[in-house]
Protein backbone atom coordinates (compact mmCIF):
# COMPACT_ATOMS: atom_id res chain seq x y z
CA UNK A 1 0.00 0.00 0.00
CA UNK A 2 1.37 3.46 -0.88
CA UNK A 3 2.13 5.86 1.97
CA UNK A 4 2.67 9.61 1.95
CA UNK A 5 5.20 10.52 4.63
CA UNK A 6 5.25 14.07 5.99
CA UNK A 7 8.41 15.75 7.24
CA UNK A 8 9.79 19.22 7.80
CA UNK A 9 10.97 19.61 4.21
CA UNK A 10 7.76 18.56 2.52
CA UNK A 11 5.82 15.47 1.47
CA UNK A 12 7.57 12.45 -0.01
CA UNK A 13 5.65 9.64 -1.76
CA UNK A 14 7.22 6.21 -1.31
CA UNK A 15 6.14 3.55 -3.80
CA UNK A 16 8.38 0.64 -2.85
CA UNK A 17 5.48 -1.30 -1.46
CA UNK A 18 2.68 0.17 -3.59
CA UNK A 19 0.11 -2.57 -4.17
CA UNK A 20 -3.10 -1.26 -3.41
CA UNK A 21 -6.79 -1.48 -3.60
CA UNK A 22 -8.97 0.25 -1.03
CA UNK A 23 -11.79 2.71 -1.10
CA UNK A 24 -11.02 5.76 1.04
CA UNK A 25 -8.38 7.90 2.74
CA UNK A 26 -7.35 7.08 6.30
CA UNK A 27 -5.69 9.89 8.20
CA UNK A 28 -2.93 9.46 10.78
CA UNK A 29 -0.61 11.66 12.76
CA UNK A 30 2.35 11.22 10.41
CA UNK A 31 1.06 9.48 7.32
CA UNK A 32 -1.92 8.98 5.03
CA UNK A 33 -2.65 5.71 3.30
CA UNK A 34 -3.84 6.13 -0.29
CA UNK A 35 -6.52 3.66 -1.25
CA UNK A 36 -7.95 3.12 -4.72
CA UNK A 37 -11.65 2.76 -5.24
CA UNK A 38 -11.56 0.37 -8.21
CA UNK A 39 -10.85 -3.32 -8.08
CA UNK A 40 -8.67 -2.84 -11.18
CA UNK A 41 -7.34 0.31 -12.81
CA UNK A 42 -6.62 0.39 -16.55
CA UNK A 43 -4.48 3.21 -17.95
CA UNK A 44 -4.52 4.56 -21.50
CA UNK A 45 -1.29 4.65 -23.46
CA UNK A 46 -1.39 8.46 -23.35
CA UNK A 47 -2.29 8.74 -19.65
CA UNK A 48 0.17 10.67 -17.46
CA UNK A 49 3.24 8.66 -16.47
CA UNK A 50 2.37 8.56 -12.77
CA UNK A 51 -1.07 7.15 -13.62
CA UNK A 52 0.43 4.43 -15.83
CA UNK A 53 2.94 3.60 -13.11
CA UNK A 54 0.17 2.91 -10.59
CA UNK A 55 -2.29 1.10 -12.88
CA UNK A 56 -2.97 -2.62 -12.82
CA UNK A 57 -3.09 -2.76 -16.64
CA UNK A 58 -1.53 -0.37 -19.16
CA UNK A 59 -2.71 -0.14 -22.77
CA UNK A 60 -0.44 0.38 -25.77
CA UNK A 61 -2.80 2.35 -28.04
CA UNK A 62 -3.58 -0.63 -30.30
CA UNK A 63 -6.54 -2.96 -29.61
CA UNK A 64 -6.81 -1.55 -26.10
CA UNK A 65 -9.93 -3.66 -25.57
CA UNK A 66 -7.54 -6.58 -24.91
CA UNK A 67 -6.12 -5.04 -21.72
CA UNK A 68 -9.53 -3.75 -20.64
CA UNK A 69 -11.15 -7.15 -21.18
CA UNK A 70 -8.34 -8.87 -19.31
CA UNK A 71 -9.08 -6.65 -16.31
CA UNK A 72 -12.82 -7.37 -16.53
CA UNK A 73 -12.27 -11.11 -16.82
CA UNK A 74 -10.01 -11.01 -13.76
CA UNK A 75 -12.82 -9.73 -11.55
CA UNK A 76 -14.21 -12.18 -9.01
CA UNK A 77 -17.41 -14.05 -9.82
CA UNK A 78 -19.40 -11.59 -7.72
CA UNK A 79 -18.34 -8.69 -9.92
CA UNK A 80 -16.31 -5.62 -9.11
CA UNK A 81 -15.14 -2.25 -10.35
CA UNK A 82 -13.11 -1.21 -13.37
CA UNK A 83 -11.71 2.31 -13.49
CA UNK A 84 -10.29 3.68 -16.74
CA UNK A 85 -7.80 6.53 -16.61
CA UNK A 86 -8.07 9.66 -18.68
CA UNK A 87 -6.81 9.24 -22.23
CA UNK A 88 -7.89 7.54 -25.46
CA UNK A 89 -8.50 3.79 -25.73
CA UNK A 90 -8.66 2.38 -29.28
CA UNK A 91 -11.04 -0.58 -29.64
CA UNK A 92 -10.74 -3.42 -32.14
CA UNK A 93 -13.49 -5.49 -30.45
CA UNK A 94 -16.35 -4.65 -28.10
CA UNK A 95 -15.75 -4.44 -24.37
CA UNK A 96 -17.87 -7.18 -22.78
CA UNK A 97 -19.29 -6.62 -19.30
CA UNK A 98 -20.53 -9.29 -16.90
CA UNK A 99 -22.72 -9.41 -13.81
CA UNK A 100 -22.41 -6.72 -11.14
CA UNK A 101 -19.69 -4.81 -12.94
CA UNK A 102 -19.19 -1.09 -12.40
CA UNK A 103 -17.37 0.22 -15.45
CA UNK A 104 -16.40 3.86 -15.19
CA UNK A 105 -13.99 6.38 -16.57
CA UNK A 106 -12.36 9.46 -15.13
CA UNK A 107 -14.78 11.84 -16.82
CA UNK A 108 -15.17 12.72 -20.49
CA UNK A 109 -11.38 12.80 -20.89
CA UNK A 110 -11.68 8.99 -20.84
CA UNK A 111 -12.40 8.25 -24.51
CA UNK A 112 -13.32 4.84 -25.92
CA UNK A 113 -12.81 5.18 -29.68
CA UNK A 114 -14.04 2.53 -32.10
CA UNK A 115 -11.16 1.53 -34.39
CA UNK A 116 -11.29 2.13 -38.13
CA UNK A 117 -13.38 -0.34 -40.16
CA UNK A 118 -14.23 -2.49 -37.12
CA UNK A 119 -18.00 -1.80 -37.25
CA UNK A 120 -18.51 -2.72 -33.60
CA UNK A 121 -20.36 -1.44 -30.58
CA UNK A 122 -17.93 -0.03 -28.05
CA UNK A 123 -19.57 -1.73 -25.03
CA UNK A 124 -21.78 -4.83 -24.81
CA UNK A 125 -22.69 -7.40 -22.19
CA UNK A 126 -20.94 -10.78 -22.44
CA UNK A 127 -23.85 -13.15 -23.07
CA UNK A 128 -25.46 -10.78 -25.51
CA UNK A 129 -28.06 -13.10 -26.99
CA UNK A 130 -28.03 -15.92 -24.44
CA UNK A 131 -28.60 -15.50 -20.72
CA UNK A 132 -28.19 -11.78 -20.09
CA UNK A 133 -26.66 -10.03 -17.08
CA UNK A 134 -27.49 -8.29 -13.81
CA UNK A 135 -26.30 -5.14 -12.11
CA UNK A 136 -24.20 -3.36 -14.74
CA UNK A 137 -23.24 0.30 -14.28
CA UNK A 138 -21.50 2.38 -16.97
CA UNK A 139 -20.50 5.95 -16.15
CA UNK A 140 -18.16 8.91 -16.53
CA UNK A 141 -16.63 8.39 -19.96
CA UNK A 142 -16.92 9.24 -23.66
CA UNK A 143 -17.63 6.87 -26.55
CA UNK A 144 -16.54 7.97 -30.02
CA UNK A 145 -18.13 5.73 -32.65
CA UNK A 146 -15.77 7.06 -35.35
CA UNK A 147 -18.56 7.01 -37.94
CA UNK A 148 -16.32 8.53 -40.60
CA UNK A 149 -14.46 5.22 -40.69
CA UNK A 150 -17.28 2.78 -39.76
CA UNK A 151 -20.48 2.26 -41.73
CA UNK A 152 -21.88 -1.12 -40.61
CA UNK A 153 -25.32 -1.44 -39.07
CA UNK A 154 -23.93 -3.33 -36.05
CA UNK A 155 -21.88 -0.32 -35.01
CA UNK A 156 -23.14 1.34 -31.85
CA UNK A 157 -22.11 3.08 -28.67
CA UNK A 158 -23.48 0.97 -25.81
CA UNK A 159 -25.56 -2.11 -26.72
CA UNK A 160 -27.04 -4.24 -23.92
CA UNK A 161 -29.41 -7.22 -24.25
CA UNK A 162 -31.51 -9.06 -21.64
CA UNK A 163 -30.15 -7.08 -18.71
CA UNK A 164 -31.66 -6.47 -15.28
CA UNK A 165 -30.88 -3.49 -13.09
CA UNK A 166 -28.54 -1.44 -15.29
CA UNK A 167 -27.48 2.18 -15.02
CA UNK A 168 -25.88 4.35 -17.69
CA UNK A 169 -24.99 7.83 -16.47
CA UNK A 170 -22.72 10.73 -17.39
CA UNK A 171 -21.63 9.11 -20.66
CA UNK A 172 -20.98 11.25 -23.75
CA UNK A 173 -21.66 9.26 -26.95
CA UNK A 174 -20.90 10.77 -30.34
CA UNK A 175 -20.43 9.86 -33.99
CA UNK A 176 -22.07 6.43 -33.96
CA UNK A 177 -23.00 4.79 -37.26
CA UNK A 178 -25.57 2.04 -36.77
CA UNK A 179 -28.53 1.28 -34.55
CA UNK A 180 -28.13 3.71 -31.67
CA UNK A 181 -25.89 5.56 -29.30
CA UNK A 182 -27.49 3.65 -26.41
CA UNK A 183 -29.30 0.46 -27.41
CA UNK A 184 -31.13 -1.70 -24.86
CA UNK A 185 -33.33 -4.57 -25.91
CA UNK A 186 -34.84 -7.89 -24.99
CA UNK A 187 -34.31 -11.11 -26.93
CA UNK A 188 -36.97 -13.73 -27.74
CA UNK A 189 -39.05 -14.43 -24.61
CA UNK A 190 -36.68 -12.64 -22.23
CA UNK A 191 -36.50 -8.91 -21.89
CA UNK A 192 -34.64 -6.20 -20.04
CA UNK A 193 -35.82 -4.64 -16.78
CA UNK A 194 -34.95 -1.79 -14.43
CA UNK A 195 -33.07 0.23 -17.01
CA UNK A 196 -31.83 3.66 -15.87
CA UNK A 197 -30.39 6.04 -18.47
CA UNK A 198 -29.72 9.38 -16.79
CA UNK A 199 -27.58 12.44 -17.46
CA UNK A 200 -25.96 11.40 -20.74
CA UNK A 201 -25.24 13.22 -24.00
CA UNK A 202 -25.88 11.41 -27.30
CA UNK A 203 -25.18 13.14 -30.60
CA UNK A 204 -24.34 12.55 -34.22
CA UNK A 205 -25.76 9.07 -34.83
CA UNK A 206 -26.07 7.98 -38.46
CA UNK A 207 -27.90 5.22 -40.31
CA UNK A 208 -25.05 2.78 -40.90
CA UNK A 209 -25.94 -0.12 -43.19
CA UNK A 210 -29.61 0.83 -43.22
CA UNK A 211 -29.92 0.76 -39.41
CA UNK A 212 -31.89 3.37 -37.53
CA UNK A 213 -29.36 5.91 -36.28
CA UNK A 214 -31.28 6.50 -33.02
CA UNK A 215 -29.94 8.39 -30.03
CA UNK A 216 -31.42 6.25 -27.21
CA UNK A 217 -33.25 3.10 -28.33
CA UNK A 218 -35.21 0.75 -26.05
CA UNK A 219 -36.87 -2.06 -27.95
CA UNK A 220 -37.84 -5.72 -28.43
CA UNK A 221 -40.05 -7.91 -26.20
CA UNK A 222 -40.58 -7.25 -22.52
CA UNK A 223 -38.38 -4.24 -21.84
CA UNK A 224 -39.94 -3.07 -18.61
CA UNK A 225 -39.46 -0.40 -16.01
CA UNK A 226 -37.12 2.07 -17.69
CA UNK A 227 -36.21 5.62 -16.69
CA UNK A 228 -34.75 7.91 -19.36
CA UNK A 229 -34.13 11.26 -17.73
CA UNK A 230 -32.01 14.42 -17.90
CA UNK A 231 -30.25 13.42 -21.12
CA UNK A 232 -29.27 15.67 -24.02
CA UNK A 233 -29.97 14.01 -27.38
CA UNK A 234 -29.34 15.97 -30.56
CA UNK A 235 -28.36 15.83 -34.24
CA UNK A 236 -29.30 12.17 -34.69
CA UNK A 237 -30.25 11.15 -38.23
CA UNK A 238 -32.97 8.88 -36.79
CA UNK A 239 -35.14 9.42 -33.74
CA UNK A 240 -33.74 11.08 -30.66
CA UNK A 241 -35.41 8.71 -28.16
CA UNK A 242 -37.27 5.65 -29.48
CA UNK A 243 -39.25 3.15 -27.38
CA UNK A 244 -41.06 0.26 -29.08
CA UNK A 245 -42.07 -3.40 -29.27
CA UNK A 246 -44.25 -3.82 -26.17
CA UNK A 247 -41.96 -2.01 -23.79
CA UNK A 248 -43.85 -1.12 -20.60
CA UNK A 249 -43.62 1.27 -17.67
CA UNK A 250 -41.18 3.68 -19.29
CA UNK A 251 -40.63 7.21 -17.94
CA UNK A 252 -39.08 9.77 -20.31
CA UNK A 253 -38.55 12.94 -18.30
CA UNK A 254 -36.62 16.22 -18.35
CA UNK A 255 -34.61 15.51 -21.49
CA UNK A 256 -33.32 18.09 -23.96
CA UNK A 257 -34.07 16.70 -27.44
CA UNK A 258 -33.34 18.70 -30.56
CA UNK A 259 -32.36 18.56 -34.23
CA UNK A 260 -33.35 14.91 -34.72
CA UNK A 261 -35.57 13.29 -37.37
CA UNK A 262 -38.23 12.71 -34.67
CA UNK A 263 -37.66 13.90 -31.13
CA UNK A 264 -39.38 11.22 -28.97
CA UNK A 265 -41.12 8.29 -30.69
CA UNK A 266 -43.14 5.38 -29.33
CA UNK A 267 -44.48 2.32 -31.11
CA UNK A 268 -46.50 -0.45 -29.44
CA UNK A 269 -45.73 0.61 -25.87
CA UNK A 270 -47.88 0.41 -22.76
CA UNK A 271 -47.98 2.76 -19.77
CA UNK A 272 -45.46 5.39 -20.85
CA UNK A 273 -44.98 8.88 -19.38
CA UNK A 274 -43.37 11.66 -21.42
CA UNK A 275 -42.97 14.63 -19.08
CA UNK A 276 -40.99 17.83 -18.69
CA UNK A 277 -38.97 17.46 -21.87
CA UNK A 278 -37.81 20.31 -24.10
CA UNK A 279 -38.13 19.46 -27.80
CA UNK A 280 -37.11 21.81 -30.61
CA UNK A 281 -35.88 21.76 -34.18
CA UNK A 282 -36.86 18.13 -34.72
CA UNK A 283 -39.13 16.90 -37.49
CA UNK A 284 -42.13 15.79 -35.42
CA UNK A 285 -41.39 16.41 -31.74
CA UNK A 286 -43.44 13.61 -30.11
CA UNK A 287 -45.10 10.68 -31.88
CA UNK A 288 -46.87 7.91 -29.95
CA UNK A 289 -47.35 5.27 -32.65
CA UNK A 290 -49.77 2.42 -31.91
CA UNK A 291 -49.34 2.71 -28.15
CA UNK A 292 -51.76 2.77 -25.26
CA UNK A 293 -51.91 4.42 -21.86
CA UNK A 294 -49.52 7.23 -22.73
CA UNK A 295 -49.31 10.42 -20.66
CA UNK A 296 -47.74 13.47 -22.35
CA UNK A 297 -47.43 16.09 -19.62
CA UNK A 298 -45.75 19.46 -19.21
CA UNK A 299 -43.43 19.35 -22.21
CA UNK A 300 -42.20 22.37 -24.17
CA UNK A 301 -42.56 21.67 -27.90
CA UNK A 302 -41.37 24.59 -29.97
CA UNK A 303 -40.09 25.32 -33.44
CA UNK A 304 -40.12 21.82 -34.88
CA UNK A 305 -40.25 21.39 -38.65
CA UNK A 306 -43.39 19.22 -38.69
CA UNK A 307 -46.20 18.61 -36.17
CA UNK A 308 -45.54 19.19 -32.48
CA UNK A 309 -47.37 16.17 -30.97
CA UNK A 310 -48.97 13.34 -32.98
CA UNK A 311 -50.98 10.77 -31.01
CA UNK A 312 -52.08 7.35 -32.26
CA UNK A 313 -53.61 4.50 -30.29
CA UNK A 314 -55.70 4.13 -27.15
CA UNK A 315 -55.98 6.04 -23.89
CA UNK A 316 -53.54 8.87 -24.54
CA UNK A 317 -53.59 11.90 -22.26
CA UNK A 318 -52.05 15.19 -23.46
CA UNK A 319 -52.09 17.76 -20.66
CA UNK A 320 -50.42 21.10 -19.86
CA UNK A 321 -47.92 21.19 -22.71
CA UNK A 322 -46.66 24.33 -24.43
CA UNK A 323 -46.81 23.67 -28.17
CA UNK A 324 -45.76 26.59 -30.34
CA UNK A 325 -44.27 27.71 -33.64
CA UNK A 326 -44.18 24.28 -35.25
CA UNK A 327 -44.35 23.93 -39.04
CA UNK A 328 -47.33 21.53 -39.06
CA UNK A 329 -50.06 21.31 -36.43
CA UNK A 330 -49.66 21.84 -32.72
CA UNK A 331 -51.39 18.59 -31.64
CA UNK A 332 -52.62 16.10 -34.24
CA UNK A 333 -54.69 12.93 -33.87
CA UNK A 334 -53.43 10.17 -36.15
CA UNK A 335 -55.09 6.92 -37.09
CA UNK A 336 -57.33 4.92 -34.71
CA UNK A 337 -57.31 7.27 -31.75
CA UNK A 338 -59.85 6.47 -29.03
CA UNK A 339 -60.34 7.19 -25.35
CA UNK A 340 -58.12 10.29 -25.31
CA UNK A 341 -57.83 13.56 -23.39
CA UNK A 342 -56.35 16.81 -24.74
CA UNK A 343 -56.65 19.42 -21.99
CA UNK A 344 -54.95 22.49 -20.58
CA UNK A 345 -52.41 22.89 -23.38
CA UNK A 346 -51.19 26.16 -24.88
CA UNK A 347 -50.96 25.83 -28.66
CA UNK A 348 -49.99 29.01 -30.49
CA UNK A 349 -47.72 30.68 -33.05
CA UNK A 350 -46.23 34.05 -32.11
CA UNK A 351 -44.09 34.53 -35.20
CA UNK A 352 -44.54 36.70 -38.27
CA UNK A 353 -45.45 35.10 -40.56
CA UNK A 354 -47.21 32.29 -38.70
CA UNK A 355 -46.82 28.70 -39.89
CA UNK A 356 -48.34 26.46 -37.15
CA UNK A 357 -51.61 25.60 -38.90
CA UNK A 358 -54.00 24.42 -36.17
CA UNK A 359 -53.54 24.43 -32.44
CA UNK A 360 -55.37 21.07 -32.21
CA UNK A 361 -56.23 19.12 -35.37
CA UNK A 362 -58.69 16.28 -34.70
CA UNK A 363 -58.11 14.38 -37.93
CA UNK A 364 -58.98 10.77 -38.71
CA UNK A 365 -62.23 10.75 -36.67
CA UNK A 366 -60.93 10.19 -33.12
CA UNK A 367 -63.53 8.74 -30.75
CA UNK A 368 -64.43 8.80 -27.06
CA UNK A 369 -62.28 11.82 -26.34
CA UNK A 370 -62.26 14.97 -24.22
CA UNK A 371 -60.86 18.23 -25.58
CA UNK A 372 -61.18 21.07 -23.12
CA UNK A 373 -59.43 24.00 -21.51
CA UNK A 374 -56.82 24.47 -24.23
CA UNK A 375 -55.52 27.91 -25.23
CA UNK A 376 -55.35 27.89 -29.03
CA UNK A 377 -55.15 31.54 -30.11
CA UNK A 378 -52.79 32.81 -32.76
CA UNK A 379 -52.38 29.81 -35.06
CA UNK A 380 -52.21 30.27 -38.83
CA UNK A 381 -55.51 28.62 -39.83
CA UNK A 382 -57.60 28.02 -36.71
CA UNK A 383 -57.45 26.98 -33.07
CA UNK A 384 -59.24 23.60 -33.16
CA UNK A 385 -60.29 21.73 -36.30
CA UNK A 386 -62.93 20.53 -36.58
CA UNK A 387 -64.84 21.91 -33.62
CA UNK A 388 -65.75 18.31 -32.65
CA UNK A 389 -64.86 14.88 -33.96
CA UNK A 390 -66.97 11.79 -33.71
CA UNK A 391 -67.46 11.03 -30.07
CA UNK A 392 -65.51 14.11 -28.86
Amino acid sequence: MGVIQHNSTGSVLTQSNWEGTTTHLIGGEASTNIVRSATYVVAASDAPSHVRAQADYVCDGTADDVEIQTAIDALPSGGGNILLSEGTFILASPILLGDYTEFRGSGWNTILKVGNSTNISAIRNKDWNVSGHFGITISDLMVDGNKANNTGESTGGISLAKVLDITITNVYIKNVSGYAGIYCFGVAASGAEKVIIIGNIVTGTAKGGGALGVGIYVTAPQVASAIISDNIVYSCVGRGIFIEDYSTDVRITNNEVYSNDIGIALNYTDNTVISGNNLRLNGTAIETGASKQVVILGNTVRGNTSTGITITGDQTVVISNIVSNNAGNGILTGATVTGFVIAGNRCFDDRTPKIQQYGVNLSNNPTNGIVQGNSVQGNLTDGIFPSGGAGV
